[in-house]
């Protein structure tokens, strides 16, 4: 699967998946809303692995409005793989904003997580986080260089 953001101004892009057999669904979105969280979405789901969230269900032929629907209503259900992937996404924003050390951010997240008998993924390491944090660097240095009208074109890894 592929994902295509298009600038379409200066506040306003498409997010677009292409499945591998040419199917697309897609949206018009508010980029200073939603461009950083989409971008974060992807980067955690694809560095973890992770086929329960936003993107892993668009790859498995979801629709983008049916995708929405599900977190909204399964996200209640802390369980629930959407949950957790809200959840950590929720939580490596928080992570990647803050001036503390990735030590001492990681040991918040498991007192945060311990309070309310959640553990923390396993893989939610200060290396994922390093790796998270060079993927949105990455990622959000292409999307400034994307000129307006033009899109920038990201690969879903497959999971197996």
């Amino acid at each position: 699967m592929k994902v295509v953001l298009t600038k379409l101004t200066d506040d306003r892009h498409r997010l677009e998946v292409v499945r591998d057999g040419g199917e697309r669904d897609g949206r018009e979105l508010v980029t200073r809303e939603l461009l950083f969280h989409d971008l974060l979405h992807y980067s955690v789901e694809s560095l973890a692995g992770l086929r329960g969230g936003f993107y892993g269900r668009l790859a498995a032929g979801e629709s983008v409005s049916k995708v929405d629907e599900a977190a909204a209503a399964e996200v209640r259900d802390r369980d629930s793989e959407i949950a957790m992937v809200e959840r950590t996404v929720g939580i490596v924003t928080g992570l990647l904003k803050s001036d503390a050390p990735d030590t001492e951010k990681i040991a918040g997240v498991d007192r945060t997580l311990e309070g309310s008998g959640i553990a923390r993924p396993k893989w939610l390491d200060v290396a994922f986080l390093e790796r998270v944090r060079e993927r949105m660097r990455q990622l959000q240095g292409q999307w400034r260089a994307t000129p307006r009208g033009e899109s920038m074109t990201l690969e879903w890894p497959a999971l197996s």
